[in-house]
């Protein structure tokens, strides 16, 4: 029996938790006991409704061999450093993939991955760790989405596109076929990028390929 452990109590936490714990108690996730959450914010636990014990800080939890964590924090920079805090902590991560998704076989998932309700993996797709797929995301075939990268609900990676480390896709954002865009990279939302990008950029229909100043230049 795996123990899990949730880390953030925030609004995403909040929908982690209820898709996991209705995948446990629908049999769809065996072996796997929720055994409480992690926050570095007190007042976040309080108010998140989690029916679980809080167990201490993201920050300074010590995990033990049987106990794995699932990071529930959607913002990238945030993300990326508190993976660094547990990898130091020593925590094991859990990758989640809810019960209505499609997955091919052919599809490289890393470790601590969360791909929420209704989103589509098709094959020969690479996921890289710890990247959020929010609900109904669709990736395309041969699709690459690089470590920490986070994709808000109704994205879309078309066949061969690709984007690297750190990258955030807002809602309907859409990455066309065999389009590449390098690390650090803002994708607005109700956006379609067309052209590759190899500069960290904010990329919109409004303003299209702007690189931020003293953000990611």
């Amino acid at each position: 029996m795996k123990k899990l452990v949730i880390a953030g109590c925030g609004g995403f936490g909040q929908e982690v938790y209820s898709y996991i714990a209705d995948d446990v108690k629908k049999g769809k996730i065996k072996d796997l006991e929720l055994v409480g959450v992690i926050d570095n914010s007190k007042s976040s636990y309080q108010n998140s409704g989690i029916d679980l014990p809080l167990l201490g800080t993201i920050s300074e939890y010590k995990f033990d061999s049987k106990t794995y964590v699932i990071l529930c924090v959607g913002d990238v920079k945030t993300r990326a450093k508190l993976v660094q805090n547990l990898i130091d902590n020593k925590a094991k991560f859990y990758s989640y993939i809810h019960s209505s998704c499609y997955l091919a076989n052919s599809a490289k998932i890393g470790e601590g991955v969360i791909i929420c309700p209704q989103s589509v993996i098709n094959v020969n797709t690479i996921i890289a760790p710890h990247v959020v797929i929010n609900v109904c995301c669709s990736i395309g075939h041969g699709a690459d989405i690089g470590e920490g990268s986070i994709l808000s609900p109704y994205s879309a990676l078309n066949g061969d596109a690709s984007i690297g480390k750190y990258c955030f896709l807002g809602t309907r954002a859409t990455i066309y076929p065999q389009v590449a865009l390098t690390d650090n990279c803002i994708v607005d939302t109700h956006s379609a990028v067309k052209k590759s990008v190899s500069k960290p950029s904010v990329i919109s229909d409004r303003t299209t390929y702007v690189c931020v100043p003293n953000r990611f230049c």
